[in-house]
């Protein structure tokens, strides 16, 4: 019989956020401050603005540790540019 692993849960999200210096910075921010580790983040594609004026986008593919899927939602939810 396969023995479980200890490790905790990995989550994978793709979400989208502004194409700036300090999105990525507040985003792993708010990670860490709810006890996640980010373990990957990929960059999927660009995004085009949405109107003019508006910032151009990246989408993100995030994997992080420790955290299951509704907290990390919660924790990332409201961080600026995200």
């Amino acid at each position: 019989m396969t023995r479980r692993s200890a490790l905790p849960a990995t989550v994978a999200l793709r979400l989208a956020i502004d194409d700036g210096p300090a999105a990525i910075p507040a985003l792993l921010d708010r990670i860490g401050e709810a006890g996640g580790i980010l373990r990957t983040l990929s960059t999927v594609r660009r995004l085009d603005a949405v109107d003019a004026g508006s910032a151009t986008g990246v989408e993100l593919e995030i994997e992080v540790e420790a955290l299951d899927e509704e907290h990390l939602v919660r924790a990332i939810h409201g961080t600026p540019g995200v």
